[in-house]
């Protein structure tokens, strides 16, 4: 076991340290990245991007287990799991996450003007992964703003807002990151938009999130 995935098998134990299944979902999680690895490698994934993808779609597992009961996001989720089990609602929230940037390696290598969401949204309509495409698409925080998501590119959009690069930080920290970074974008990257994500994420218990930001900025 690598550094990185020392470091992952941490941030997991520490978020889901109070969930019943944690070893189900644990394995549904690396069932998921096996799965996919050939796909990542058909595409040429920088391995950067494989780890940041990881860690957004442990994130995205937790935010989905730890829906609150007061808003409209746990009433898409009662009604989901009414028919079908949590386990298949986790499997899509996974394999959408570690698909959400497919196109960022295409982008990159291509210097292309078109955005990873558009090119990934793009590949995975083409490889049949219909649902994954569409959080893909939806995964950028114009999105966000633009109208209010379905649950799982809903989850994955601020999974994402928590991850820079491949550590986890406070949404705070990953604007503040992208301001000096893609400095034509900053609409996008005002105060009143981090507002707002830290809004949406009262939809969710987020203590252990909180344990993990702490710990990996005190190291």
């Amino acid at each position: 076991m690598n550094q990185f995935e020392i470091k992952l098998n941490n941030i997991y134990n520490i978020l889901f340290e109070k969930v019943k299944d944690k070893e189900f979902y644990k394995d549904l999680f690396y069932k998921k990245v096996r799965e996919l690895s050939n796909f990542w490698n058909k595409y040429q994934m920088l391995q950067n991007i494989k780890n940041h993808s990881k860690i957004v779609a442990i994130i995205s597992l937790y935010l989905l287990l730890n829906l609150k009961t007061n808003n409209r996001y746990y009433d898409v989720f009662t009604k989901y799991t009414k028919n079908k089990s949590v386990g298949d609602l986790a499997e899509f929230v996974l394999s959408s996450s570690l698909l959400h940037d497919i196109g960022k390696s295409v982008e990159i290598k291509k210097k292309s003007q078109i955005s990873h969401s558009e090119i990934g949204y793009t590949i995975l309509l083409k490889e049949n992964f219909k649902i994954e495409a569409v959080s893909c698409r939806l995964h950028l925080i114009n999105s966000m703003i633009e109208k209010p998501l379905p649950l799982i590119p809903f989850i994955i959009n601020i999974a994402d807002k928590h991850v820079m690069h491949e550590k986890v930080v406070s949404i705070k920290e990953r604007f503040y990151d992208l301001r000096q970074r893609y400095t034509r974008y900053d609409k996008y990257f005002t105060d009143d938009i981090i507002s707002m994500y830290e809004k949406f994420l009262t939809f969710f218990h987020t203590e252990n999130l909180q344990k993990v930001i702490f710990l990996y900025n005190t190291l």
